[in-house]
């Protein structure tokens, strides 16, 4: 087999092979990262109910005397938007990203 013919048979099995191989694998780099972001700011997932509606969020632990600041995320977002600003936020404030009802986790 010629160099030519190899090299097209190394690209078809790429081509076939790679949007599997990276679709899975984007996933998972997708959560490492938000695992990463949120563990920065000190925030874990937690689920809530009110108005018999259950809803999940993000917070870190309250510290006595720290203000609670709320972060609502925009149409088509979710509380996943607000982890590189909470790690700035979440030494001075007792930090709550919500999910809105119908996005993100809820």
């Amino acid at each position: 087999m010629n160099k030519l013919g190899a090299a097209i048979i190394a690209l078809t099995c790429f081509a076939v092979a790679g949007p599997i191989v990276s679709d899975h694998y984007r996933s998972e780099l997708y959560d490492a990262a938000l695992s990463f972001e949120a563990s920065k700011a000190n925030l874990s997932a937690n689920l809530g109910h009110f108005a018999q509606q259950d809803f999940s969020y993000l917070a870190n632990t309250r510290l006595d005397g720290q203000e609670v600041i709320v972060l609502l995320h925009g149409f088509g977002a979710d509380k996943n938007n607000w982890l590189r600003f909470s790690q700035y936020l979440s030494e001075q404030y007792h930090v709550i990203a919500l999910d809105l009802s119908g996005h993100g986790d809820n």
